[in-house]
């Protein structure tokens, strides 16, 4: 018997210690990667205008990211060159039927030991699609991704507009596109 309530006491103290773990919310950084050509060779981009809140309970991972908010200026991406950054501007995001931000909420977060997953609405083009992350927590940091399929947005017109402009991807843009976030842990 003591040693039933021996382990239950140390199974309580880890399960205390794991939820005091918080991320480092200024810290918070966003990313995303898309495809091209038929080898689908990645190209990763950010946005310089992007704001973040975070759930109402500060205590834990999952209170941060239940509720968590990010709102990105699409015409303030950034790529790794110049004429890519051009291209995503005027050959991609000024397409849009339905100009504006694009607004990611975390709507609920499933906490697992290290791991966990996500359930994000993502608003863009003027429509709403749920895309799933999973996250984990290693070398004192949290890393989190998942990927969006642009159709969901209707953007099926802005995928081959990119497509047309940017020769770089013969002919072929994919339309998902990994989306990813990463943060330091406070422990």
């Amino acid at each position: 018997m003591k040693k039933i309530v021996l382990a239950l006491a140390a199974i309580s103290a880890f399960g205390a210690m794991a939820m005091a773990t918080t991320i480092d919310t200024s810290k918070f950084q966003s990313s995303f990667e898309g495809f091209k050509t038929v080898e689908k060779v990645g190209t990763s981009g950010t946005f310089k205008d992007a704001h973040y809140t975070f759930g109402k309970d500060s205590s834990s991972i999952k209170g941060q990211l239940t509720g968590a908010k990010a709102t990105f200026n699409p015409m303030s991406v950034l790529m790794p060159a110049e004429p890519i950054t051009n291209n995503m501007k005027h050959a991609f995001f000024e397409t849009f039927q339905k100009k504006g931000k694009i607004e990611v909420v975390f709507e609920k977060v499933t906490v697992g030991d290290k791991q966990g997953t996500i359930t994000a609405k993502v608003k863009m083009n003027g429509k709403s699609a749920i895309v799933p992350l999973k996250y984990e927590l290693d070398d004192g940091k949290i890393e989190g991704k998942g990927v969006l399929d642009l159709n969901a947005f209707g953007l099926e017109k802005s995928v081959l507009s990119l497509t047309k402009a940017a020769a770089g991807h013969k002919g072929l843009t994919w339309p998902q596109v990994k989306i990813m976030f990463e943060a330091p842990l406070n422990n």
